[in-house]
Formats: C-alpha cells, structure tokens, sequence
C-alpha cells in the first residue's frame, strides 16, 4: 500500500489524501485494489478531529470523530458506533481502563 497526501492546512497537517491498494495474488483480491479518499481535520489546538474514508468492500463511508478530556487526552472514538466509548486516567498519569462501545467506564 501507498499513502499519498494530497492537500495540507496552513500548519502543514495532511487534510486528505489516498491511500493506493495493489492487488497481491493469495492477498488482497483485484476487487479491493484501488485508490481509497480520505480526509483528515484538526481542532484549533492541532488534536485530531475528524477522519473521513470512503466506503470499501460493501461498507459505507465513515467519518471517525476523536474526543478528548479537559486536559486533551484522548477519551472517545465515534463513527457509525461508538468504538471506544470512554477512557479513564490515573490522575495527570497514565491510561487505566477503556470502555468500548457505548459502555462508560466504572470507577477504578
């Protein structure tokens, strides 16, 4: 596979882009291979966004949205679902428990 980026913001961030799918005998099917579209944006802060793909295979397109805590850690990642639904951190520390799907986390 190739990744190109094919537009960048003011800051120089990849805002969307290509990503190119060769067919591979045994691997990847001639159906699969082609270009597949993305796009990318970013907050104010520079954190991620949104990530938009196309649809591939019989799935549709899907805009992924990031959350984040009040700190600007990550907390949550939210398409057509809710994949990662909440985070829980030690204080200003590490990562402690995630949460997926529309479940919250209990308290540790």
């Amino acid at each position: 596979m190739v990744d190109k980026v094919t537009t960048i913001d003011t800051a120089g961030r990849p805002t969307a882009g290509q990503t190119d799918v060769p067919t591979i005998d045994g691997w990847i099917e001639a159906g699969l291979a082609k270009s597949y579209r993305w796009m990318k944006s970013y907050h104010p802060n520079g954190q991620d966004k949104e990530y938009t793909t196309e649809g591939v295979a019989g799935l549709s397109a899907e805009t992924l949205r990031y959350g984040y805590d009040t700190i600007g850690r990550p907390r949550s990642l939210g398409g057509q679902g809710s994949y990662v639904g909440d985070a829980i951190y030690s204080g200003l520390g590490p990562l402690l428990q995630t949460a997926h799907g529309t479940e919250q986390c209990r308290s540790p």
